[in-house]
């Protein structure tokens, strides 16, 4: 099989489409025989072929809005998305499944079990699909077209039954009568005919003729009534089928109702569900988050003043790496070995001043940040003011209580998203301006350099 294309018409060159048109179009399906005359024309023009394109079926293409691939199972897929319970992703397969079967002239049954699900059709009811509705509303409006179509109420005399049985047994009677009267007539005339005779027996005869025509009126009433009752019998037959279409509708379309309220009340709690997971997940990344925040805290501060050696399950508990670890324990040993020369020094030297002032380089003299040459930090000191964040002059000791006060700035930056470079200038100016020590520096500069 060799799978062309031509303007958008894919055919296979090796299909007879003349033999399989001509076949769909003995078997009534039209709609078919003009898909496979489109591939035939195209397959001709394809292939510069000596042949006449037809347009005998063009009216009959059916009318697809739906895109397909025509290497795609469709069906497969429909089946694998209706077993994992996705029916919405079922319906969309099974609508490309039926444009491909429709668009292609393919020898399968179109289906319509899923497409209750598709999103335009999930929340409008669909009676067409109520089998029940739909016979009694056939039968109603059936019924309705007869009371319609009825006509004015009409009585011809000779084609009543009843009076045609009553026509024959009056006449019946009406010769007897006669020949009874002529009989007796003659009686008396000595059994000879004459014309008193037949006069006699003609009235015996008119007279029964005469009760015929008035049993006339009494038919006629029987006619009226007999069409009123019909009327009647027809608009009880169409109240009947009335209701019962009204019933069948009403059932139906609660069932469909409470069904989709129920799947919106699935689909409300899943998503409260997964909200909720969201938020745990949330909560406890948090808390996990601050717990591996304060034990790197407490083990960085055990390193640096004592020069703690901790295990691996210390280091993974506190989110510490072992070069962090050795880091710190130099630092110690720096500050160990910075403590012993001065206590074998001169022993009376004053502590540096952590406080800086003028234009010198560095975070606390108004300088740039590390790397930058000219690019003041909105963190930096400045002179005569301190350096500020919300207000708040950390150069000024009683705007600042505390270390704990610092920190606390420094994880509101954090999370205000202010660049590590200027938090890092905050954290040195803090530091220089003697407001923390050099441990509590270390950790912040961390916590700051760690985030993501």
């Amino acid at each position: 099989m060799a799978k062309k294309n031509y303007n958008g018409v894919e055919f296979d060159d090796s299909v007879d489409y003349a033999a399989l048109m001509g076949k769909a179009a003995a078997a009534g399906n039209n709609e078919k025989a003009a898909v496979l005359e489109r591939k035939r024309n195209a397959k001709i023009q394809s292939g510069g072929m000596d042949y006449e394109t037809t347009n005998q079926y063009a009216q009959y293409l059916p009318k697809v809005d739906t895109p397909y691939d025509t290497q795609t199972d469709y069906a497969a897929l429909m089946e694998k998305a209706a077993a994992s319970g996705d029916y919405t992703s079922a319906a969309r397969y099974e609508k490309q499944r039926n444009a491909k079967i429709k668009g292609e002239g393919l020898d399968y049954e179109t289906s319509d079990y899923y497409s209750k699900y598709l999103p335009e059709n999930r929340y409008t009811y669909d009676p067409s699909k109520n089998d029940a509705y739909q016979r009694a509303n056939g039968q109603a409006t059936e019924i309705y077209d007869k009371i319609m179509n009825r006509g004015e109420f009409s009585y011809d005399v000779n084609k009543d039954k009843l009076y045609q049985q009553y026509r024959d047994l009056y006449a019946q009677m009406g010769r007897g009568a006669m020949e009874d009267t002529m009989g007796q007539a003659a009686a008396l005339t000595g059994g000879y005919g004459s014309t008193y005779s037949q006069n006699a027996g003609q009235q015996a005869y008119n007279a029964y003729l005469q009760k015929l025509n008035e049993v006339v009126p009494e038919l006629y009433n029987a006619a009226y009534d007999r069409y009123n009752q019909e009327g009647q019998n027809l608009m009880n037959l169409y109240t009947m089928a009335r209701n019962n279409a009204d019933s069948a509708y009403e059932r139906d379309y609660n069932q469909w109702y409470n069904r989709l309220q129920l799947e919106r009340s699935d689909e409300d709690t899943t998503y409260n569900r997964q909200q909720t997971e969201e938020q745990k997940k949330l909560t406890q990344e948090e808390t996990d988050y601050e717990r591996k925040q304060n034990a790197w805290s407490r083990l960085s501060s055990l390193i640096t003043t004592t020069g703690y050696q901790p295990s691996n399950d210390e280091l993974a508990a506190a989110g510490m790496s072992a070069n962090e670890a050795a880091y710190l324990r130099q630092y110690y040993q720096q500050q160990k070995a910075a403590a012993s020369n001065k206590s074998g020094g001169s022993g009376g030297g004053s502590r540096r001043s952590r406080s800086r002032s003028g234009s010198g380089s560095g975070y606390g003299g108004g300088g740039t940040q590390p790397g930058k040459t000219d690019s003041p930090s909105p963190y930096a000191h400045k002179p005569g003011s301190g350096i500020t964040h919300n207000d708040i002059d950390i150069t000024d000791a009683s705007a600042v209580e505390s270390a704990a006060a610092v920190a606390g700035r420094v994880k509101e930056m954090i999370k205000e998203g202010v660049p590590i470079a200027d938090v890092n200038a905050f954290i040195r100016s803090a530091s220089e301006n003697g407001l923390i020590s050099d441990d509590s520096a270390i950790r912040l500069r961390y916590m700051n350099n760690s985030r993501k």
